[in-house]
């Protein structure tokens, strides 16, 4: 098992919790000071952050995960749709071994994306981009157009 992103780091601020949903499991995410706790049904889980993201590992990995550039987190973004029709979307990119992310470029802006499966056919991404430059907006609306073609392709 790799280790999964749950969240941007910017939407879980200090002494805060969030629910989030893993292969149909309710989790809870809270940030306690400086640490991440992500707990669900079946107890604790591993969870760190890196690169602007919340990563838990469900399989109780004990390895610490990849460090990731943080950079300017762009978008939480749910599609109704699985990984594998958004990766196709994105040209197949090869995912980082140790974790669920992708690096590619989508209209021109680099981005870092990960995923989780909250549900069959349903995905969540968690977009950041390690470019300084004003490409936030551009990365949403690439990002918008990714959701409607994996959402009406998914459909077929």
């Amino acid at each position: 098992m790799v280790w999964v992103p749950l969240a941007l780091s910017r939407d879980i601020p200090k002494n805060t919790a969030r629910p989030a949903r893993l292969d149909g499991e309710k989790l809870a995410i809270r940030r306690e000071h400086r640490t991440i706790v992500v707990t669900g049904e079946g107890g604790p889980y591993a969870a760190t952050e890196t690169g602007g993201m919340i990563w838990s590992n469900p399989a109780g990995m004990s390895e610490a995960p990849p460090v990731f550039l943080a950079g300017l987190s762009i978008a939480s973004l749910a599609i109704n749709a699985d990984a594998a029709v958004i990766l196709g979307l994105l040209g197949n990119p090869a995912p980082h071994p140790e974790a669920q992310l992708v690096e590619v470029e989508l209209d021109g802006v680099p981005l870092t994306i990960g995923w989780h499966t909250p549900q069959p056919g349903r995905t969540i991404l968690h977009v950041v981009t390690t470019d300084p430059g004003n490409v936030e907006s551009r990365a949403l609306v690439a990002l918008h157009h990714l959701r409607a073609a994996a959402e009406n392709g998914s459909r077929n």
